[in-house]
């Protein structure tokens, strides 16, 4: 089985105009909802072989909340600027030439990507992917190049909501 985990950055700063989109960060709430995430995410028991984030600088803080709640290296995220600028197409293609070494990976991205590679790769029509979202697809297969044309076994999406 191989599992893929997409995670969307919190909420980020949009207010300072001197910024461009790459280096915007998180903003309080953005890493509180974040948080309430990894806590629904820890009562899944799920063991995160792997976690690829987008090289913006939301999506990086959004990882290293993640990887700090699951006790994952913060030394071993990969920090991609493929991932930042990816449409589905590219994820997908990123997606399946991950080692399979790795059973479980988390990709830490953004919308509308994710959200559309969530729908191609369930057959599903969520128009809403939130920031601090997290979706999981569990494939019956042992390879990540066969994740396109797998049975999908399970599947799920984490929303927080904060006060």
């Amino acid at each position: 089985m191989k599992t893929l985990l997409l995670a969307r950055h919190g909420k980020s700063y949009w207010e300072d105009g001197t910024l461009i989109d790459h280096d915007r960060p998180l903003l309080k709430k953005g890493i509180k909802k974040t948080k309430k995430a990894l806590q629904l995410l820890l009562k899944k028991s799920i063991e995160i072989d792997k976690i690829y984030s987008s090289s913006a600088e939301r999506a990086i803080r959004t990882s290293i909340t993640l990887a700090k709640g699951i006790d994952y290296p913060l030394s071993k995220i990969n920090n991609d600027n493929t991932i930042y600028a990816a449409d589905a197409e590219l994820l997908l293609t990123l997606c399946v030439v991950f080692p399979d070494k790795y059973d479980t990976i988390m990709v830490v991205g953004h919308n509308p990507a994710l959200k559309e590679l969530y729908n191609r790769l369930t057959n599903s029509d969520i128009d809403k992917f939130g920031t601090s979202n997290i979706a999981c697809m569990v494939f019956d297969t042992e390879q990540w190049m066969e994740i396109p044309n797998s049975a999908i076994v399970d599947k799920w999406i984490i929303n927080p909501k904060i006060d």
